[in-house]
């Protein structure tokens, strides 16, 4: 560069990430006798030596101005110069960022009332054993324990273990819902299912049972709601779940 002289630099292709601000630091003025400029839509804006400059870039580029005052000849003075991009509390781009599904569900939850509840048949339920634990490598275990019993003698046995896998995504803009992505299931055949008749006969429904139940059908309709020690969602199969924590 001449010993008097100005020079543009258009910067370009920054390609800003989510969070993050721009930057530019020109080190090395002084020596050389060097000022530096940048063209932001507000004005021009002097460099300071040695100190980022943080700005949002235009999609044309932005343009650093570079002038040099009377030096002496014949000596080469280095000046550096560096942009880039760096991690900002006001970004050019704001954190787009999925929400984190948290870990609401991680836990043992208490099933109140679930689709073809026994309560519509019969007046006595105890669902004191149906049990869902969720873990947070994405798995879950239970226990579908449902006794059910009338004044007359008749009543209903059921008891099965259940596991599967299940995966959930954050909503935007919402704490509380989350879209599931994976909840499949499977009733553990080891179980048993009976039915009791008003004179006592024992009838074994255990393999009606597996044939004609699709765990599936419980799963999430979609989303899923967790707040606190309550959790709930609507089945694929119609009608709710809704669960109480327990741990």
């Amino acid at each position: 560069m001449p010993r008097f002289a100005v020079d543009y630099k258009n910067l370009v292709s920054f390609d800003m990430q989510p969070g993050n601000i721009a930057f530019l630091r020109v080190s090395g003025m002084p020596a050389g006798h060097y000022a530096a400029s940048v063209r932001t839509p507000n004005g021009i804006v002097r460099v300071q030596d040695d100190t980022p400059f943080q700005f949002c870039p235009s999609a044309e580029g932005t343009m650093l101005i570079l002038s040099r005052g009377l030096g002496e000849i014949g000596v080469n003075v280095p000046l550096r110069i560096e942009w880039g991009q760096v991690a900002s509390a006001t970004p050019c781009v704001e954190d787009q960022a999925e929400p984190d599904t948290d870990d609401c569900i991680v836990g043992s939850w208490l099933v109140s009332s679930y689709p073809d509840d026994l309560g519509a048949l019969f007046a006595n339920v105890d669902r004191s054993g149906f049990i869902f634990n969720f873990d947070a490598n994405g798995t879950f275990s239970g226990m579908y324990s449902v006794h059910a019993s009338n004044p007359d003698g008749v009543r209903s046995d059921i008891q099965f273990a259940l596991s599967g896998d299940y995966q959930l995504r954050g909503i935007e803009a919402t704490s509380h819902d989350y879209a599931v992505q994976t909840f499949i299931g499977d009733f553990d055949p080891s179980g048993f299912a009976e039915l009791t008749a008003r004179n006592g006969t024992i009838t074994d429904l255990t393999s009606q049972f597996l044939d004609n139940s699709d765990f599936d059908l419980w799963a999430p309709d979609g989303t899923l709601h967790c707040e606190g020690d309550s959790l709930s969602w609507e089945a694929i199969v119609g009608g709710s779940f809704v669960l109480t924590r327990q741990s």
